[in-house]
């Protein structure tokens, strides 16, 4: 398992990005975190762990989002590893 922090630019904040975020991710047996950056109103951040193939499926499906949540920009890069139980809303 691989860890990875994936940057979400855009609508993102105050549309249901973090529940679609969870629901996705979930579905997809990722685990670990998603929630706002409360120093940019345009940005959620998410780690994510997971084999590659479903980071690069989340990261996928993420970019495409769905309305009224507009991503315009994904920034991904792996981190130092994490164990998480499940995936989750942070606040």
């Amino acid at each position: 398992m691989r860890t990875f922090e994936i940057e979400l630019f855009g609508q993102v904040q105050g549309v249901g990005c973090r529940a679609y975020v969870m629901h996705t991710a979930k579905k997809l047996k990722v685990k670990g975190w998603v929630k706002n950056d409360g120093k940019d109103e345009g940005k959620v951040i998410v780690h994510a762990q997971a084999r590659e193939r479903e980071i690069k499926e989340l990261v996928t499906l993420l970019e495409k989002g769905w309305h009224p949540i507009c991503v315009r920009e994904v920034k991904v890069r792996e981190i130092e590893e994490e164990e998480h139980e499940d995936f989750s809303v942070r606040y």
